[in-house]
């Protein structure tokens, strides 16, 4: 992907602090337009979304079990869209994974953790991942 292409991000995050506070920390990366879709999920669920991110940031804590399904039709209506998942805790882990994530973060992870994984997600090139590992907390 070029740098300087202005690149959407669709966010599916529960509404409050958490969404404003990523919400400005996405606004931080230049060249990032940033849109939540938490309100749209018919429209997702239903492929009949025509924007096309670059990247989706997902809230697993808003969506409890029915994150998988979730995450399955994004994948659908954008094959290999790269994905940052925001948990809660450690356990919900495996069904972020089995969904298919680029990336997991715990919520409260470090801003600038945050912003580096974002960043790297949002500039891979071919699919590949720029971004090694996960965000899971040691121990």
């Amino acid at each position: 992907m070029n740098p300087g292409k202005r690149r959407l991000i669709a966010t599916f995050i529960r509404s409050g602090h958490l969404r404003e506070g990523v919400k400005a920390l996405l606004d931080s990366i230049p060249g990032v337009t940033v849109t939540d879709l938490s309100d749209r999920l018919e429209d997702v669920t239903g492929k009949t979304l025509a924007e096309h991110p670059a990247l989706i940031i997902f809230d697993m804590g808003e969506y409890e079990e029915k994150g998988p399904i979730i995450l399955k039709c994004i994948f659908e209506l954008w094959p290999g869209i790269p994905c940052l998942s925001l948990l809660d805790e450690v356990c919900p882990q495996e069904p972020a994974d089995k969904a298919g994530l680029y990336e997991t973060a715990l919520i409260g992870t470090p801003a600038e953790e945050l912003f580096n994984q974002v960043k790297g997600l949002l500039y891979q090139e071919n699919g590949e991942k720029a971004v090694q590992g996960t965000a899971y907390p040691a121990g």
